[in-house]
């Protein structure tokens, strides 16, 4: 099974993991590292986990920001395992619940199935008219 690992600044690992452990459950295959402690620290602790992980399956990292700080960490101890590790800049709660439901499937294809699922729901709503308003309403009246 593709193992996966959550990074980024502050408590967004840890708060996208309570997240995505109430939608689809815990597992012991996603894990996450917040990045409070400084660089040698979030090195130290990726490295140690991405070791954890390693199963011959693959393991996804996605990370906050791409280029950021979480994001070079992960590469970097990457290179550290001989397992096979994709590193994701700029993840979402869609993409980690996607790829924690397909972990069955290849790395490559969980994290296809993954990044197509992260940009399908990024979207907006505008409120700025009369009509807004009135579908608005109408839409509480059905109980959507």
């Amino acid at each position: 099974m593709t193992q996966i690992l959550i990074s980024g600044h502050g408590h967004f690992a840890s708060g996208m993991l309570s997240a995505a452990a109430l939608i689809v459950g815990q597992s012991a295959e996603v894990r996450a590292i917040d990045f409070n402690d400084g660089p040698e620290r979030l090195k130290r602790d990726m490295t140690e986990t991405l070791k954890g992980l390693s199963n011959g399956q693959g393991i996804i990292v996605f990370t906050d920001l791409l280029g950021a700080t979480p994001f070079q960490t992960a590469v970097v101890a990457s290179r550290e395992i001989t397992e096979k590790v994709l590193v994701v800049g700029g993840a979402n709660l869609s993409m980690i619940l996607a790829a924690a439901i397909n972990r069955d499937k290849p790395v490559e294809e969980t994290l296809n199935l993954a990044l197509n699922e992260g940009k399908q729901f990024i979207d907006y709503y505008r409120a700025n008219n009369r009509q807004d308003s009135i579908d608005q309403e109408q839409t509480e009246e059905e109980g959507i």
